[in-house]
């Protein structure tokens, strides 16, 4: 019995066992992972706690600090094997599952069997002790005694589970893109006594099915006007349509087959779309994004940056003033969204929000741009005056602004579709 609870005692140190709720090596608890087109329930035995900067992994860990994402604590575990013989209960096979299966190389090592999971995407489960069965059962016995888990424990922590990753905001996608991916498909979801899959989130959202991205020389036509052209070009023609709303200016490519959305998304034009900017491990970001014209071939730093042949810089980027999601990442927005999130999200009352010059920096779009993109002078001049935003040369000597300089931007009701909302924004 001892060997069954994992007891690692002189692991342990007494002296940070205060008063308050642990986790400890060999404990079980639940995470979700992907497994094709679905995402489910694995239950870790806990191998050990990686704390930030720290060298060594612990062996215990207070749940508080587990569950504060700014602590960026990680869990190493192993996914252990579950059947079941009843509705109400399952029980551990003492088997292991391996990450995955497809693997060339045969040896058991740690890496096809141990995973890393940010803790605050964790939840401990509380377990008890299966006997033996009685010798006339038909079942394998061999792995008696075990540890047994109560079925309606497990759909509660699976619900609570996928609400942590907030699944009906736009967070979604990013958080989604925490949960490892575990090519198993024999034994994940796990399968109940009926043989079949069990313990995953159902009527999964459409956004967070995998779809088989385009590649920059496919072609496809403009959502909004019809015009065809290969995707890495489309974000730049979508840019226009945006600016030309934006600026208030006649857009030369009339828009006849659906209206620009009211926070377009920037690959495609329309609403709905979910995007999310993620910081990468060592430097750059990368993009999550349900849009079917998605390019995931975009390179950011590049698409970010004015050129003569693509001027449009309209990418996403991070909102300073949100909260962060539970990925540790800001909300994302699209740079030409920017003002209009701003005033929408951020503003008390009649007063508009301090924009952080670092954020300024980010959404400013330069008079070059916007004259390559179709814009007049006279629109520019006055959207600006009419949103308080400083001009090229301002804005340009401004690329030092420190983190702490802020700006406040009037509100502003030149967007035909937006004008309503940012009227009642304004009374």
């Amino acid at each position: 019995m001892e060997d069954l609870r994992n007891s690692r005692s002189n692991e342990l140190d007494p002296e940070d066992m205060e008063d308050g709720d642990y986790m400890k090596k060999g404990d079980l608890s639940a995470t979700l992972v992907r497994s094709r087109n679905k995402i489910c329930m694995a239950i870790l035995e806990v191998a050990g706690f990686q704390f930030l900067k720290e060298k060594v992994a612990r062996t215990i860990a207070a749940l508080d600090d587990l569950e504060n994402p700014n602590n960026q604590i990680k869990i190493s575990g192993q996914i252990i094997d579950l059947c079941t013989f009843s509705s109400s209960s399952w029980e551990w096979t003492k088997k292991y599952l391996p990450l995955d299966n497809n693997s060339q190389n045969k040896k058991l090592t740690r890496r096809q069997f141990v995973l890393e999971i940010p803790a605050c995407l964790v939840h401990p489960l509380a377990y008890s002790i299966a006997a033996k069965p009685i010798s006339s059962s038909c079942q394998d016995t061999s792995y008696y005694p075990t540890w047994k888990l109560a079925s309606s424990d497990l759909y509660m922590v699976l619900n609570s589970l996928w609400k942590s990753l907030e699944p009906d905001t736009e967070k979604i996608i990013g958080n989604v893109e925490l949960l490892p991916t575990i090519n198993n498909l024999t034994s994940l979801p796990y399968h109940d006594y009926n043989n079949d899959e069990t313990l995953f989130v159902e009527n999964l959202p459409e956004c967070l099915i995998p779809h088989q991205k385009l590649t920059g020389k496919n072609k496809i036509s403009c959502f909004l006007c019809g015009e065809e052209m290969t995707l890495n070009k489309m974000r730049n023609h979508v840019g226009s349509h945006i600016l030309h709303t934006l600026c208030n200016s006649e857009d030369p490519k009339v828009c006849h087959l659906r209206s620009l959305g009211e926070n377009p998304c920037g690959f495609c034009g329309q609403d709905n779309c979910l995007t999310q900017l993620k910081i990468k491990k060592h430097s750059g970001f990368s993009i999550a994004s349900n849009c079917p014209y998605h390019y995931s071939g975009m390179q950011y730093k590049k698409a970010a940056e004015f050129s003569k042949s693509i001027p449009c810089t309209n990418v996403p980027i991070h909102c300073l003033l949100c909260p962060t999601a539970v990925s540790g990442d800001p909300p994302t927005i699209w740079k030409y969204n920017a003002l209009y999130h701003l005033i929408s999200e951020h503003s008390s009352g009649s007063t508009p929000p301090s924009i952080p010059g670092q954020l300024l920096v980010q959404i400013f779009i330069t008079k070059e741009e916007e004259r390559a993109l179709g814009i007049s002078g006279h629109n520019t001049v006055d959207w600006r005056r009419q949103n308080n935003i400083p001009d090229s040369d301002g804005i340009q000597l401004g690329q030092t602004r420190k983190r702490s300089d802020t700006v406040s931007t009037a509100h502003s009701d030149n967007h035909d579709q937006k004008r309503n909302r940012l009227e009642e924004i304004a009374e």
